[in-house]
C-alpha cells in the first residue's frame, strides 16, 4: 500500500467514525491538496498532506512548470518532513559530522549507518532513490552537507535558492547522462552534485585549472565519502576535449562556473555547442554580476569585463550554430535585492561588486 493510499484509508476511516455514511465519501487527498494549494490555503494543504513527503514532492512536480511559487512550497514541505527520518536509512558519515561532539573530535556512533551496504568505491551513499518516500531524508542530507561546508569554509558561492533549483532539476528529470561542473572552487557544490550522481545513477565530472582548488575539492568530497563517485580533471574545458574527446553521452547538466569574464564565457559556450550531442541543460552563475568599474561602452573583447549575461546573449545572437533552434532560457537563483545581493547603489564593501538592477543570479540554457 502506497503512502497516498494509506492516507486515503486513514482519512476515510476517520470520517466514517464521525459523519453519516452519506457524507463519508471524500475526494482523493492529492486532489484536495492540489485545490488547497491553488487557493493558497497553506495550512489546509499541510493538514491534508499530513506527513506524506512523497505526495508533497509529486505535487511540487505538478506545480513547478507553471507556478514556481506553489511548486517550491510543495518542495519545501517535502523537505520539512525530514524530521520523520527515523523511517529512513541515513548514511552514517553525515550523522556523525553533525553531532556536536564531532567538533571536539568525538563522533557519536549511529545504528542507522549499519543498515546501509557500502557501494563500490567505499562510499555509503544510497545507490538509487527506489522509494520516493525517501525524498525528505535525501534533501535533509543535502542540507546537512551545506551546513558542514559552511561551518568549515568550504561553502559554495551560490545561494541556497540557486542550488535548490538545480538539485530539483536533476531530481525532476530522469537520469540520461552525466553531470559536468566547470569551475569547482573548494568543492561545496561538488558535494551535492556527487551525492545526486550516486543517488540517481549518473556520472560526475569536474573540470578546473587550479591544482590547489582541485586538491581542496577532493579533500572536501572525500570527507563525505563521495570521492569514489566521480572524477576530476585538472585543466580547461578546451584541454579536456583535446585530451579526451567529447563527453560521449549527452550531458544532463553542465554547470559553467569558471572565470565569469566575457570573452572566456563566450568561448566556453561556443565549445559546448561545437560538438554533439548537446547538453540537455547548461547552467550559468553570476549572470548579472559586476565587479569594480564596470563599463560595456567599449569593445567587450578588449575590456573583457565580468559579464556572463552579455557573453551569453552575444553567443545566442551571433554564434549559435545555424542548425540549432533557439534554446529555452530560464532564470534561476536569487534576484537583485532578494537576500544579500549587493546592488549598484550599495556595492560590496571589499570588491565594489554588485548585481545589476533587475538582474538574476543565474540562468539555464535548455535544449530540447
Amino acid at each position: 500500500m502506497t503512502a497516498a493510499s494509506r492516507l486515503r484509508s486513514l482519512l476515510g476511516s476517520r470520517r466514517r467514525g464521525s459523519q453519516p455514511p452519506a457524507l463519508s465519501v471524500v475526494s482523493d487527498p492529492a486532489q484536495q491538496a492540489r485545490e488547497a494549494i491553488g487557493a493558497a490555503d497553506w495550512e489546509r494543504a499541510k493538514s491534508i498532506i499530513a506527513g506524506d513527503a512523497a505526495l508533497a514532492f509529486h505535487l511540487g512536480s505538478d506545480f513547478l512548470p507553471t507556478d514556481p511559487a506553489r511548486g517550491l512550497f510543495c518542495r519545501k514541505l517535502a523537505a520539512d518532513l525530514a524530521p520523520h527520518r527515523l523511517l529512513y536509512t541515513l548514511p552514517q558519515p553525515w550523522i556523525e559530522l553533525e553531532c556536536e561532539s564531532a567538533a571536539a573530535g568525538k563522533p557519536l556512533p549511529s545504528a542507522l549507518g549499519e543498515r546501509l551496504a557500502p557501494l563500490p568505491g567505499g562510499g555509503r551513499v544510497p545507490g538509487t532513490m527506489v522509494d520516493p518516500e525517501l525524498l525528505g531524508a535525501h534533501i535533509e542530507i543535502l542540507r546537512t552537507i551545506d551546513r558542514i561546508n559552511l561551518r568549515e569554509g568550504n561553502f559554495s558561492a551560490t545561494t541556497p535558492r540557486f542550488r535548490t533549483e538545480l538539485v530539483y532539476y536533476l531530481l525532476d528529470n530522469r537520469a540520461r547522462g552525466p553531470i559536468v561542473e566547470i569551475g569547482i572552487a573548494k568543492g561545496g557544490f561538488s558535494c551535492q552534485f556527487l551525492y545526486l550522481a550516486a543517488l540517481t545513477g549518473r556520472t560526475y565530472l569536474a573540470i578546473d585549472i587550479d591544482p590547489g582548488m582541485t586538491a581542496h575539492a577532493k579533500a572536501t568530497t572525500a570527507r563525505f565519502g563521495l570521492a569514489g563517485h566521480g572524477r576530476m580533471f585538472l585543466g580547461s574545458l578546451q584541454q579536456y576535449i583535446e585530451q579526451n574527446g567529447w563527453f560521449g553521452e549527452r550531458c544532463d547538466l553542465v554547470f559553467l562556473d569558471s572565470s565569469h569574464h566575457y570573452s572566456h564565457t563566450l568561448e566556453e559556450l561556443r565549445l559546448l555547442h561545437a560538438n554533439r550531442p548537446l547538453p540537455h541543460a547548461i547552467a550559468l552563475h553570476d549572470f548579472n554580476y559586476r565587479m569594480g568599474k564596470y563599463d560595456m561602452r567599449d569593445d567587450p573583447e578588449k575590456t573583457d569585463p565580468i559579464a556572463v549575461d552579455h557573453a551569453c546573449y552575444r553567443f545566442l545572437s551571433d554564434h549559435l550554430p545555424a542548425d540549432l533552434a533557439m534554446p529555452t532560457l530560464k532564470r534561476i537563483g536569487a534576484f537583485t535585492g532578494d537576500g544579500a545581493q549587493a546592488t549598484p547603489r550599495n556595492p560590496g564593501a571589499v570588491m565594489d561588486d554588485f548585481v545589476d538592477f533587475y538582474g538574476g543570479e543565474g540562468m539555464m540554457i535548455l535544449h530540447p
